[in-house]
């Protein structure tokens, strides 16, 4: 899908981390479409993470290998492409973990 292709997973964020601040991240590789956070607050049995979404794959990409394993607020966060409903994926370290998405980005 090519939604797919635009969209992040930023996973293993600081519970201090905003959608704001998250976006204005990630707007330095280039420009954000959207940003949705899902916060410890609405599932506490899971660290925050959020999706981001850019306006072309190029863009996306970039931001991964920019972003991946950088520290924002003392933690390394991943940085991947969502995946759609459940599905393994791999982050930065080779390892793989199961991620379950709850939520689209929604306009």
């Amino acid at each position: 899908m090519e939604e797919d292709l635009r969209v992040l997973y930023v996973g293993n964020l600081d519970p201090r981390a905003t959608e704001v601040f998250i976006s204005d991240i990630f707007s330095s590789i280039g420009p954000v479409k959207r940003c949705k956070l899902i916060s410890g607050r609405e599932y506490p049995d899971e660290a925050p993470y959020c999706f981001v979404e850019f306006e072309d794959h190029k863009t996306a990409s970039k931001a991964i290998a920019a972003m991946n394993g950088r520290t924002i607020f003392d933690k390394k966060i991943k940085v991947n492409w969502r995946a759609s409903n459940t599905a393994a994926k791999k982050d930065g370290s080779g390892e793989s973990s199961v991620i379950c998405v709850r939520f689209a980005l929604c306009g």
